[in-house]
């Protein structure tokens, strides 16, 4: 997978602002501001809104075009705030990681605006753990189909997503 200098660009910002957070003494206080400015960079590391993996919800599928969209399987915050406790753990979170798993960092499926809107509303409430496994997708019983517009099924498809895919 080829990573662009525009992404490369903002990886680095990315490493200098949880660096930055995790040096902030005030962190608890800030930490809407620090959300905030970690969720817009990963939209803009991301070649234009994300990783496809070449998932479509159920509804996706049976819905007019105008009413879908690109859903951030694991949503930007919630993955800035992991990428930022592991900076805290080991301080392994450097550009090569990045560049190593980007794809797994902002992947995408497309689905209904309504069940984006749902899945956002719940996945505030989760760990990233109950994230990556799909609990979110599953606690709205929402399956999964390949996308036959997507002309490669993507690498970024976890055993998770795999687990919702009918056919």
């Amino acid at each position: 997978m080829e990573i662009s200098e525009r992404q490369i660009f903002f990886m680095s910002r990315l490493v200098d602002t949880i660096h930055h957070a995790t040096s902030d003494e005030e962190y608890e206080k800030n930490k809407y501001y620090w959300n905030t400015i970690g969720k817009n960079i990963l939209y803009s590391i991301a070649p234009g809104k994300g990783y496809d993996t070449g998932l479509i919800t159920e509804n996706a599928l049976n819905s007019d075009e105008s009413e879908r969209t690109s859903e951030h399987v694991y949503g930007n915050v919630n993955m800035f705030n992991v990428l930022l406790d592991r900076y805290r753990e080991d301080k392994r979170v450097n550009l090569d990681y990045l560049k190593g798993n980007v794809k797994y960092i902002v992947p995408l499926i497309t689905a209904t605006k309504y069940e984006n809107n749902k899945l956002s509303g719940i996945v505030k409430n989760m760990s990233a753990e109950q994230v990556w496994n799909m609990e979110h997708y599953k606690k709205l019983n929402i399956k999964l189909k390949w996308n036959k517009r997507v002309k490669k099924r993507n690498a970024n498809v976890t055993n998770a997503m795999k687990e919702l895919i009918i056919f």
